[in-house]
């Protein structure tokens, strides 16, 4: 309703409503006046007020033709003007009256037709209201020309009738608002908004004659676009004369070409179609000049290249530009980049929020934080999903997000309406040339970022070619440059969906006999490559030699193999699935024995765990017997590691025997060695001297030196245990022997460590630590940083029990410094747990049980039972001094369920001793007597005297709260030390003490 109660008039939709209109505003001109192309402008607005028709038609029944009087009306003005001959149809006609939208081309001529303009026939937004008078500029005197025709003339298309220019109101400039609308669910990108504003409105200062030019860029759907309009809108104020926009259409395979660009911009800033120059240049001096002296924000979104951009640029100081690219335009001079990687987590899920709504985000936080990350963090894709819940409220996030979890799936449920991951993908993967895009399909074979040279591998080509490919990719924003691993390579990477997109391009375009043949190429570099680092890593490690040419990064691999294995590691174990996957059985398990020393090396047991089972699996389908016990003594060294004996020593046996079947006797001792390390592990110590000596015969008659000291440094360390001091003396000696006359330093070094641990074990500390100070050196010479680290903390422990716990802490700071700078998890528990003990020793009960906590957190993640039980084992002892009876309980079950579940014999002798100490100094003397009766048993059958002086201390202290003479079990305890080597008092007093 109007004011005063009328009723607004309503669109008529009569047919005679556009003849009345016209007629009306006929009548009112005298007979035989010229009648101007203004009031036909008038008398077509009126219509499409009054009658409801679009402005298009509403110039057509305001010159009074029919449609098919005004296409011939079209022809003959082409003819007439001598310009290109045009296909034009009345069905076409028909269309653009219908809201249709004719190219900019047609645009033109149907404006010169009418003598009108794009605004004028509804086709470009118009403008807002003028600029105050006073800051005008002067108007061109064509614009204002008025032109009349006679009236008679207007209905009639016959040949010969010359239509003459409409006359522009002179209005002035007017503000130019033609930017697509802002997000209102806009979220994030804080810094990014921030600096883009400030390059845009020239606040991080520029010369006072150059145009800020930004750049945005970015991967597809990576929110370019958004950021963009966001920051144009923020400073719309910034520029009083208006904001520019195009859509550059870059990322199609038809691009916009700048010439057409620029006749719409002209024809924004009131350029009559007609006046428009042909030449691209001319067009962009013409549209430098209309922004000559004014403010004006031009976004040019979505373009291709520099070339695309240059003629668009404006050359007025006062103006900015503002472009989206998935090309970085390095080569546009002057311009500002903004680059823009995926958004960081919270933001993105503070960006899903926001669209599906708080409330019920909020409900299922972990699961929106989840899809987030298997959308990759990708703007366009969290939207996407966003869009779908939103939709969909009876949709638990958590069930989307396992839809999600689907790889093969992903990408069809990143869709809403028009908005879809794919297409967005496709865009700019349709955009490269054919090589590059088969280039794109295999990058997505590799699961992790990756080198040059494995795209070399799958596209048969040489490195040279691959890096070329693959740095036009990088411009597309297909692929990126991950950084720079500790190698020195170069790494590139793709986006998890981008992956999932190449996968699926490469799993349509090309045979299966393609890609197989491809991923063995890759693997069978990586297997010889991974063979030639374990070789130099470990001496003696079986080699596969190269099939054909030396491999791609073999230089890489000679010259560092551990900072190569380091880099390489996500690749190596992902292509055991993928040739598992793909049937290549050879290659599986071929790369899978290359990646026992890394694996070993790295303390890696799950990935050693998961490679090997599917090795075994591949062995099996190949029918290869020998492949297959190759495996299984490689899975029994592993379950050794994390004290699932039982289970190691029945690989291993199956190993053994299987070799001995195949008459592989070198093998098969290779299998005994692992079998005595195993039953050294178990307290088994008669048997692993047994197992240790049956392998030595074998590489004693092979002559295989690095093997025969193997099973010497074994053997040694079980007579050891056993207390066999001359044995475990004479092992050792001979060991380091051969090392040394081999020239392998480390090997030296690294069994000296371990014949210092005889030394320890006697109480002779001040003996041991110049052997580890010596083998400490020849570890930091050879860069050996494990080895390293594990001296640090064999010293450390050696200072504890020297009475030196300032010293100890000392070095037990350096050796965790080495383990957290080698990713070593393993190795920085076991240090935490020795620290621990120290803290314990020394009565700082607080830093104990952090220690201690931490330790056990880490070996349960990596399933290290054993070392987590020993942990349990120093939390029982730490409570039983603190009087916490209950906790030290638990702890010490704990352990002791443990170690008797792996068979681990001397462990559960020391827990039974534990044990029996707790209920001592509770008063339980029947069942302490009992537990540490047990506990002197097991040690006495395993031959190690020294523990089992310890246990009879304990004893005679439970004989003394009993009120009985513990003289002589006293007695007894320091005749074992002094026959054991520990003669001193103090010494024995050491050895003998409870903490």
């Amino acid at each position: 309703m109007g004011s005063g109660g009328r009723q607004d008039p309503q669109p008529q939709r009569d047919t005679g409503c556009a003849e009345r209109v016209r007629r009306r505003h006929l009548e009112r001109i005298p007979d035989g006046e010229a009648l101007s192309a203004e009031v036909l402008h008038g008398i077509a607005t009126e219509i499409a007020r009054q009658c409801g028709h679009s402005l298009f038609k509403s110039y057509r029944l305001a010159w009074g033709w029919s449609v098919t009087e005004a296409v011939e009306a079209f022809h003959t003005m082409c003819r007439r003007d001598k310009l290109k001959p045009r296909g034009l149809v009345a069905r076409s006609w028909l269309e653009w009256e219908a809201g249709g939208r004719p190219s900019w081309d047609y645009q033109d001529l149907l404006s010169r037709l009418f003598r009108a303009n794009p605004v004028q026939l509804g086709w470009a937004i118009d403008y807002t209201p003028p600029v105050p008078p006073d800051q005008r500029p002067n108007v061109s005197a064509h614009i204002g020309a008025e032109i009349r025709v006679p009236h008679h003339m207007v209905s009639s298309p016959e040949p010969g009738v010359v239509l003459p220019a409409a006359r522009q109101p002179a209005s002035g400039w007017r503000a130019l608002l033609h930017l697509p609308a802002d997000i209102n669910d806009f979220t994030g990108r804080y810094e990014q908004a921030d600096k883009v504003s400030r390059l845009v409105t020239a606040e991080g200062g520029r010369s006072n004659n150059a145009v800020p030019i930004t750049v945005i860029s970015g991967k597809p759907g990576i929110g370019k676009t958004a950021l963009a309009l966001h920051v144009a809108h923020k400073v719309g104020d910034q520029f009083p004369d208006g904001q520019m926009y195009a859509n550059l259409q870059g990322a199609e395979a038809d691009a916009q070409d700048p010439a057409e660009v620029l006749a719409g911009f002209l024809r924004e800033l009131g350029v009559d179609g007609a006046d428009i120059p042909e030449r691209v240049d001319d067009r962009a001096r013409m549209y430098r000049a209309r922004l000559a002296d004014r403010r004006v924000l031009v976004v040019l979104d979505n373009a291709v290249d520099e070339a695309q951009v240059r003629p668009l640029l404006p050359g007025a100081a006062g103006c900015a530009v503002l472009v989206t690219s998935r090309s970085r335009m390095a080569a546009l001079a002057g311009s500002h980049s903004v680059p823009l990687d995926v958004m960081p987590a919270d933001q993105s899920a503070e960006l899903l929020t926001t669209i599906m709504g708080r409330e019920r985000a909020e409900a299922e936080s972990s699961a929106v934080a989840e899809i987030t990350r298997l959308c990759g963090f990708l703007p366009l894709a969290i939207r996407i999903a966003g869009a779908r819940l939103k939709s969909r409220p009876a949709w638990r996030i958590s069930w989307f997000a396992e839809r999600l979890r689907d790889e093969s799936r992903r990408l069809d449920l990143l869709k809403a309406g028009d908005l879809e991951v794919r297409a967005s993908f496709a865009l700019s993967y349709q955009g490269q040339r054919a090589d590059a895009q088969r280039a794109f399909r295999f990058a997505g074979v590799m699961p992790a970022d990756f080198p040059v040279w494995n795209l070399a591998a799958l596209l048969d080509t040489d490195p040279d070619r691959a890096e070329e490919l693959l740095e036009e990719l990088v411009d597309a924003q297909l692929v990126e440059v991950v950084g720079v691993d500790a190698t020195g390579l170069i790494r590139y990477g793709l986006h998890d969906l981008l992956r999932d997109f190449a996968r699926e391009r490469l799993a349509g375009s090309e045979l299966d006999a393609a890609r197989r043949e491809a991923l063995s190429r890759l693997a069978q570099e990586y297997i010889a490559a991974a063979s030639i680092g374990s070789a130099i890593l470990q001496p003696g490690t079986p080699r596969a030699e190269p099939q054909g040419n030396l491999p791609l990064a073999i230089a890489v691999v000679q010259e560092d193999p551990r900072n190569w294995f380091t880099a390489e590691r996500a690749n190596l174990v992902s292509l055991v699935r993928l040739a598992h996957d793909a049937g290549l059985w050879q290659q599986t398990w071929s790369l899978t024995q290359a990646l026992t020393v890394m694996l070993s090396w790295r303390a890696d047991w799950q990935a050693w765990e998961q490679t090997h089972r599917l090795a075994l699996d591949g062995a099996r389908r190949a029918q290869d017997q020998h492949a297959e016990a190759a495996i299984r003594c490689s899975l029994g060294m592993l379950y050794r590691e994390l004290g699932q004996y039982d289970e190691a020593a029945a690989m291993l046996t199956g190993a053994s025997e299987a070799f001995l079947r195949l008459g592989d006797e070198h093998h098969r001792a290779t299998a005994l060695r692992a079998l005595g390390d195993t039953h050294r592990y178990q307290g088994l110590l008669d048997e692993a001297i047994s197992a240790f000596c049956d392998a030595l015969e074998v590489f004693r008659n092979e002559r295989d030196d690095w093997s025969v000291a193997g099973a010497l440094n074994g053997a040694a360390d079980a007579h050891r245990g056993l207390s066999r001091w001359a044995e475990a003396q004479s092992g050792f000696e001979e060991c380091i022997a051969i090392y040394h006359r081999l020239n392998d330093h480390l090997e030296e070094a690294r069994s000296t460590v371990r014949y210092a641990m005889v030394l320890r074990d006697r109480s002779l500390g001040d003996e041991a630590i110049p052997l580890l100070d010596s083998a400490l050196k020849v570890f930091r010479d050879q860069a050996d940083r494990r080895w390293e680290a594990r001296t640090l903390r064999h010293l450390a422990v050696l200072h504890r029990q020297e009475g030196r716990p300032d010293a100890a802490y000392r070095l037990f700071r350096e050796s965790l410094e080495i383990f957290d700078e080698l990713a070593d998890r393993r190795g920085t528990a076991v240090v935490l747990r020795n620290r621990g003990d120290t803290f314990r020793w020394a009565g700082a009960y607080e830093e104990a049980e952090r220690d201690l906590r931490q330790a056990n957190e880490i070996f349960d993640s990596i399933g290290d039972r054993r070392w987590s039980a020993r942990t349990h084992l120093s939390m029982a002892g730490m409570r039983r001094t603190q009087k916490r009876w209950a906790d030290a309980s638990r702890h010490v079950r704990e352990a002791l369920d443990v170690f008797r579940v792996i068979s681990d014999r001397p462990a559960q002798a020391r827990a039974l001793r534990e044990l029996g100490m707790l209920l001592r100094d509770q008063g339980e003397v029947e069942r302490a007597r009992a537990a540490l009766g047990e506990s002197r048993s097991l040690f006495t059958a395993l031959g190690d005297e020294l523990w089992t002086a310890r246990v009879i201390a304990s004893e005679a202290k439970l004989r003394e709260l009993a009120g009985d003479d513990a003289a002589g079990l006293f007695a007894e305890a320091a005749e074992i030390c002094r026959r054991n080597g520990v003669t001193a008092e103090n010494k024995i007093s050491q050895l003998l003490s409870e903490w």
